[in-house]
């Protein structure tokens, strides 16, 4: 480019948006899951909308993650739906039919400010390791606009995730499960 106005107009414009493409939902913890197993799962909402404050995040949980409960939190009206899964579970020698499908926390998120959600669940036997867990999120502003946390593509853009993907957890390989147990026990 030979025009230095064009140049630095690009430049702006990169630098605007790459803000929001670095802008996300992502898990704060765990670091991965293991199959068979309980875990306890925090997500992070790291701005509001573009201005316009957050005024509810609505969590999907995948096929294959049950016995969901989402922690209290007296900033949020928790509230959920159930629905029946593509499959049967076993959970404590009992048949698992139906359960949470879906997690949404509604109150105020400022633009500027930062928040975590935290749910508790089991992760069935139905993955393995390598897999990701994929949670999509839905993050409502006030003028009810929506920032769509949904792909679950995978998908990678010049070797970040895509814009719109969905925050998940990568599932243990059985080694890492093993040594991820040794190195808890004191």
């Amino acid at each position: 480019m030979k025009n230095p106005f064009l140049k630095l107009a690009l430049a702006l414009t990169l630098s605007a948006t790459s803000s929001s493409v670095l802008a996300h939902v992502s898990f704060v913890s765990p670091s991965g899951l293991q199959a068979n197993k309980s875990f306890k799962a925090v997500f992070s909402i790291s701005h509001g909308c573009e201005g316009e404050p957050t005024r509810s995040i609505t969590l999907t949980v995948p096929e294959g993650v049950i016995a969901v409960k989402p922690r209290p939190d007296s900033r949020w009206k928790i509230s959920r739906s159930n629905g029946d899964y593509a499959q049967s579970y076993q959970r404590y020698g009992k048949e698992v039919k139906s359960g949470v499908k879906t997690l949404t926390w509604e109150g105020k998120l400022e633009d500027d400010e930062y928040d975590e959600f935290t749910f508790h669940a089991y992760l069935t036997s139905d993955f393995k390791g390598g897999d990701k867990v994929y949670f999509p999120v839905v993050q409502t502003c006030a003028n009810n606009s929506q920032l769509n946390w949904t792909d679950t593509s995978g998908k990678d853009i010049h070797g970040h995730g895509d814009v719109n993907s969905a925050p998940y957890l990568p599932v243990l390989e059985n080694h890492q499960q093993e040594h991820s147990h040794k190195a808890h026990k004191h």
